[in-house]
């Protein structure tokens, strides 16, 4: 969050609906602490579900038409020459799509910065079409401007992950594998959705 625990804690304090929000969710316990607001993030993290996409009836429900011919050019890119599953995978890349390590991706570099400031967790990209903006500074606002970033190989950097690089991916190329990475979006029967509209948009 590009703060501090203490500023977390301070931020949130500051805030009566925030306040009001804790005293109920914990209450008798004493308000807005960093523990507090750990459990919180853990409780909302364990609402979010994902599954059912078109990728998953794709691969899994043998639904042969629920990827489009762009967005398997696309997957076959992911997979391939885009070389994103050296990063969004692990044996089983259609699980959550991320390897679970961390990469220097070559954004925010300074020249002052410790190498272990720039290296950050490979995100799932299960839902990544929901989650804009990207980057875990927020400074890429669309997955165009990602696969773009990607493609051009980066920012320079002395400790760039050494997977990234010029990808020479062409304009269809591009889109496709945008196409793919929306694929990867949940999709719920239209009765779980209507019992719980959060829920649905996940």
């Amino acid at each position: 969050m590009e703060l501090s625990t203490e500023a977390v804690v301070g931020a949130l304090a500051a805030r009566s609906d925030y306040q009001n929000d804790f005293d109920s969710a914990f209450p008798g316990q004493g308000g807005i602490t960093l523990g507090r607001t750990a459990a919180s993030l853990a409780a909302y993290v364990r609402t979010l579900h994902s599954g059912n996409s078109s990728f998953d009836q794709f691969r899994f429900g043998a639904n042969v038409d629920a990827l489009s011919a762009g967005a398997r050019r696309g997957m076959f890119l992911f997979l391939g020459k885009a070389g994103c599953a050296g990063c969004h995978q692990t044996a089983q890349y259609d699980a959550l799509f991320t390897d679970n390590e961390v990469h220097n991706t070559g954004i925010g570099f300074k020249s002052e910065q410790r190498r272990a400031r720039r290296d950050f967790l490979t995100p799932g990209l299960r839902n990544v079409a929901l989650t804009a903006p990207y980057m875990h500074d927020g400074s890429l606002q669309t997955l165009e401007e990602v696969v773009a970033y990607y493609n051009r190989g980066g920012n320079p950097d002395p400790e760039l992950d050494a997977r990234i690089r010029a990808l020479h991916l062409t304009a269809r190329e591009r889109a496709d594998l945008v196409d793919f990475l929306k694929k990867l979006t949940t999709t719920f029967p239209q009765e779980q959705t209507a019992e719980n509209g959060r829920k649905g948009a996940w």
